[in-house]
């Protein structure tokens, strides 16, 4: 099973684009993306690694779910810490 976290997530749409510029714009150079997505990558692989290390920011990173909907009654409860 792959589970794909929202960091993930953002962190793949934002290569994208860095990379995506340059290669659709000619005027634009390739330099400054490599140095925005090396800078990036290093940051993201630093706060991976310190949420390892710690729990407090591993929970604040990847908080624990919510059950909105158990037995097949909605909890009204979680419902309003969600929103």
């Amino acid at each position: 099973m792959v589970v794909v976290r929202f960091l993930d997530f953002v962190m793949a749409l934002l290569l994208g684009n860095i990379i995506a510029h340059p290669l659709s714009d000619e005027e634009l150079g390739l330099e400054g993306s490599m140095i925005t997505m090396g800078v990036l990558v290093i940051l993201y692989v630093v706060g991976v690694l310190v949420a390892l290390r710690w729990n407090a920011i591993k929970k604040f990173f990847n908080p624990s779910p919510i059950t909105l909907i158990e037995n097949g009654q909605i909890d009204y409860r979680n419902l309003l810490k969600q929103g």
